[in-house]
């Protein structure tokens, strides 16, 4: 478990390095860039909100 932990905040350490230089850097890049990212993150949050609301509902059956 604390092996996929550190390769996740690895991995998200790495992409916000290079979310930052290409903002930096490719100014032409940074406005899709940003459009993607932001819009990644929405779906990501809508997805995790999904997830716990069926977990408590399954939860909540089983007893």
């Amino acid at each position: 478990m604390v092996k996929k932990e550190v390769l996740g905040a690895t991995t998200l350490s790495i992409l916000v390095i290079v979310f930052i230089l290409a903002n930096n850097y490719l100014p032409s890049v940074a406005n899709i860039l940003n459009f993607v990212v932001f819009w990644l993150c929405v779906l990501v949050l809508l997805y995790s909100i999904v997830f716990l609301i069926r977990a408590t509902l399954k939860s909540r059956r089983k007893k």
